[in-house]
Order: C-alpha cells, then structure tokens, then sequence
C-alpha cells in the first residue's frame, strides 16, 4: 500500500522583465560560442557564493538548480523546463537583493536572460563510470520462500489498512519490521516504514509519523527510490507547515521538489510550488508566494491538469485580492471559474464566486455582488457544503442583500 500525497490548493504568478546595461556585455561574450548548461550552472553557484544570501534563499534556490541539472541529465532534456527552473531562481536572488539594498535589482534576471538569448548546449555531458562486472549472486531456495513469505504478510497488512482496520494493521507491520530487517530486504522495510508512518498520520500521532517517514526518507536514499524519497519529505513538510514550522516545512517541500523531478512527477511538483506559495502568502511576503505560484502554473501546461490549474488560478487571485488589486483579482478569478466549469468543481466555482462577490461588495457595487453571492450559493447547496452555505447567508444578511 503505497499512501498518496495530501491534497492541497495550488496557484502562481506572472514577473515583469527589465532591461540592463549589463546584458548586452553578456551577450557579446558568449556570442562567439555554444555555451554549456553545466557551465550556466557553474556561475550561478558562483553568483548565489558571492551574492551571501542566507541559507533558506540558499535552499530555495538550490532547489531550482537541482532541477536544472536533473533535467539537463535527460536523453531529450526540455528547454522549457531549464528556463523557467533558472528564471525562477534568479527572480529569488533579485528579490533578496532587492530586500538588501532598498533598491529594485533585476541583475541576475537579465544575466540569466542574457544567456538564453545565445545558443544554449541543455544536454549535460554524463560522466561515464567503468563498469564493475558483478557476480551472480544465487539465493538458497529456502531464503527466496522467506522472501515471498514475508511480501505476502505485507500484503496483508496493507489490506487491513486499506480497510480501516489500522490498529491491526500497525500491529502486523510492526511484527513484520524485524523479520524484513533480517532478511536484508530494504525495498520492502522502506515501504513498511512509510505505512506505518501514513496510519500515524492518518491518526494525528505526528511525532510518531516523521520519525516513520524519515525512516523511509533514508532507506530509500539507500535503494535509490526517488519516488518514496519525495513522498516522505513532501508529507513531513506537510506536517511541520500544519503546526507553522515553516523554515522545517520548506526544506522538506524543496527536498520534495528536487526528487519529484528527477522522476518527472510534474503533478506532484505542482502541488508542492503550490504550497510553498502559501507559506509565503500566508507571511505576506507576496512576491516570493507569486514566484512559487507562477511555476507551478507553468508546469500544469505540461501536464493539462486542469484542476491544478483552477486552484492555481484562484490563489493568484486571491493575492491579488489581499494587496488591494482587485481588477486583476476579479480577472483570476473569472479564469479560475471557466476551469471548475470545464471539470465540474461545484466547490472551486462556489468559492471563487464567493470572493468575487466580497470584492464588489467592499467596492459599492450591491446589486453585483448579491448576484454573485446567489451564483456561490446555489453552487454550494448543490454540492451539499453547509459550511460555506452558512458563510453565504451570513454575508447576504450582514451587507442587507436579498436571499
């Protein structure tokens, strides 16, 4: 039984790209050649080393350039991919200077930009290493029955999990765990400690949950599944930003993102960026929260994930609402709303209506907003949501709009 991520909203951002003196230098030095992503790679590390930022700017940039070289290591890497992941950090490490000197700074931007004007070599070079002739190893028959023994136990635990019964389906893995420990089976001890973790989850035992999926974090550091590597740290970040530990939570989101996209899970991406984004709204540092947003924008294009795209949209405009824009809040909003509409998310459609009509209400348009109010209501009472019915009423009745 392999647990699946929890869901989350999702939104983005858009930037706005100045020119500088400094391009166009740029521009004349590498206009003579081919330049290599490794060696792009290489100064911007010396960049983020000179530049001194601290070490959560650091990380997220980090990040970024992981996913560069991850990509850039791929048979047939994406251009697309490679520029977004690069703008994207480059945009941290203006805003950082930006924050530093007082001073709007677009320098890396332009730099990275400047780069990506000359003909750019995206395919890495891999280092080859010698192959090792391995001997064949046999396994006696009677530890290939322990084996099979042991996957048949696990599949039974997994059934009483997935059943409900996870009390007893703790007690089986539990048992289980020294028996696959002593048969050297790491594949399946990863897969058992992150059970266990999910059943702890599932449970509200947090402690117990991030010691079981760092267990599994490691093991599978171990065996090289990226997969579970990525689901652990993205379910730990997830507990540690439910309880407000938000420099824990974006360590584990961007180590969430590096592994996910080493196996190109797009969707999985998308969902961390997002919530990354919202850590940063929530903290009102809206700039580095519409960054986040915007790349996990880019990415549903990728994956037409629709859905993704419509809680992505919706968060942008809800940004836009809190910082007083409300014309490009409302346009958001309005882009949001023709997703729900394209996949019949009553609940999305419901609330966007909901806080469309909260901005023509603070705006003096009544008659709008109460016809907006109507559209959220009859979305939510079709959907049988009494929480967000009750909150519509409340506002009709406050404002002194008919219902």
């Amino acid at each position: 039984m392999l647990p699946q991520p929890k869901e989350t909203p999702i939104d983005n951002g858009e930037f706005k790209e100045q020119s500088s003196s400094k391009k166009q230098e740029k521009v004349e030095y590498y206009s003579q050649k081919t330049i290599s992503i490794e060696t792009i790679i290489q100064d911007f590390n010396k960049t983020l080393a000179a530049i001194g930022a601290p070490q959560d700017i650091n990380e997220e940039v980090q990040a970024y350039l992981k996913l560069v070289d991850t990509q850039s290591l791929k048979e047939k890497p994406s251009p697309k991919l490679i520029k977004s992941n690069l703008k994207n950090a480059a945009n941290i490490l203006d805003e950082y200077i930006t924050e530093t000197l007082q001073k709007s700074s677009k320098v890396v931007t332009d730099w990275v930009e400047a780069l990506l004007l000359q003909n750019v070599n995206y395919k890495a070079e891999k280092i080859e290493t010698p192959e090792v002739e391995e001997q064949q190893v046999t396994q006696p028959e009677p530890v290939k029955e322990e084996i099979s023994e042991l996957n048949s136990l696990y599949q039974e635990a997994g059934k009483l999990a997935d059943t409900g019964k996870l009390r007893k389906a703790l007690i089986t893995y539990d048992k289980l765990l020294p028996e696959v420990k002593s048969s050297g089976d790491k594949s399946l001890e990863t897969k058992i400690y992150l059970d266990k973790a999910y059943i702890y989850d599932v449970n509200k035992d947090f402690p117990s949950a991030l010691e079981n999926y760092n267990n599994a974090a490691n093991l599978a550091k171990e065996t090289g599944n990226d997969k579970i590597r990525a689901l652990s740290h993205y379910n730990m970040a997830s507990i540690y930003d439910e309880f407000g530990k938000t420099n824990l939570a974006l360590s584990h989101y961007y180590e969430a993102l590096s592994y996910d996209g080493q196996i190109e899970n797009l969707r999985a991406q998308t969902q961390a960026l997002n919530d990354v984004g919202n850590i940063f709204s929530t903290g009102k540092q809206y700039r580095q929260a519409i960054d986040h947003y915007h790349a996990g924008l880019s990415l549903t294009k990728e994956t037409e994930d629709t859905k993704g795209k419509a809680f992505l949209l919706s968060n942008i405009a809800t940004v836009f609402k809190d910082v007083g824009e409300d014309q490009k809040a409302l346009k958001y909003y309005k882009k949001s709303i023709e997703c729900d509409m394209k996949i019949g998310n009553l609940e999305g459609y419901s609330i966007n209506y909901e806080y469309s009509a909260d901005i023509m209400q603070r705006n003096n348009y009544p008659q709008k907003a109460e016809n907006l109010y109507k559209k959220s209501l009859d979305a939510a009472q079709k959907l049988g949501d009494k929480g967000i019915s009750t909150r519509i009423l409340e506002k009709l009745e406050r404002n002194n709009l008919s219902y």
